[in-house]
């Protein structure tokens, strides 16, 4: 499986933080062949990454499963003609409106990690949202 997470920065904040520690322990344990991070602006993060770190420019190289964190991500990426499957992470720090999840929701499937984030999705979309428990490849796996 072939996995990638598009983030605005690589900086060592919480979210990045998880998602790179995911990713270099499924690379480690052999859950997934390969993983990458896709990014805008680049920061330093304290995770020594064992995966691919690209800018987003490269995205039009992408073939596999990408996952984009942001308004911005999605936008980025609504556009790239390419061979790769695309979802939307949505947390409550996802820099994201109502009128900007709604037209992810129509074109994207979105993810949520809590029942929380999960209702919200649902309520202000009309759209149920694919949660998984927590940020794991195992759980991205069942939805992917």
């Amino acid at each position: 499986m072939n996995i990638a997470f598009y983030v605005e920065s690589i900086q060592g904040k919480e979210g990045n933080s998880e998602i790179f520690d995911m990713l270099n322990d499924s690379l480690e344990s052999k859950e997934i062949s390969n993983g990458s991070v896709f990014y805008d602006n680049i920061e330093y993060n304290p995770v020594e990454p064992k995966f691919g770190m690209f800018n987003a420019t490269d995205l039009w190289f992408f073939t596999g499963s990408l996952i984009t964190t942001s308004w911005e991500t999605y936008l980025s990426t609504k556009n790239v003609i390419n061979k790769f499957t695309h979802q939307f992470l949505f947390t409550k720090n996802s820099k994201v409106n109502v009128f900007c999840l709604n037209e992810i929701a129509d074109n994207v499937r979105i993810i949520t990690t809590n029942k929380e984030d999960s209702d919200y999705v649902k309520r202000v979309t009309g759209k149920p949202s694919a949660m998984i428990d927590q940020l794991n490849i195992k759980s991205l796996k069942e939805v992917l």
